[in-house]
């Protein structure tokens, strides 16, 4: 849970860092479709502690909530997971935002794809 609270500290150090200019039709929609891929991710990963066999594989991810997390910690990290995505997105110069959006979006969705592999769909 310490953890948790440090990733909670990096998230409010990065509020100043946000831009005020708004985000545009297209920035929205790929953030809205990232937040979706998020959700999936954390769903799956929910379902971890149902297959014995299946542990977090991801690095960061088990270094932070462990192999076999429980939902409480899947929940506080993927939101913070997601807040600090939109204020990295906000924080980009316009031109790098929808590269950073859309290399994140094949990320997720690579996890998505690796979870289902692995029977959490």
């Amino acid at each position: 849970m310490m953890k948790l609270k440090l990733l909670l500290v990096a998230l409010c150090s990065l509020l100043g860092c946000s831009s005020f200019e708004p985000l545009t039709k297209q920035e929205a929609a790929l953030e809205i479709v990232y937040q979706l891929s998020l959700a999936v991710d954390a769903y799956t990963t929910s379902r971890i502690k149902y297959t014995e066999w299946v542990y977090e594989g991801n690095y960061l991810t088990q270094g932070i909530i462990g192999a076999q997390p429980s939902d409480g910690d899947i929940a506080a990290l993927f939101l913070v997971y997601g807040a600090v995505h939109y204020l990295t997105v906000r924080a980009l110069p316009r031109k790098w935002r929808p590269y950073f959006q859309g290399g994140t979006i094949l990320l997720s969705v690579g996890f998505i794809v690796n979870n289902c592999n692995n029977g959490l769909c």
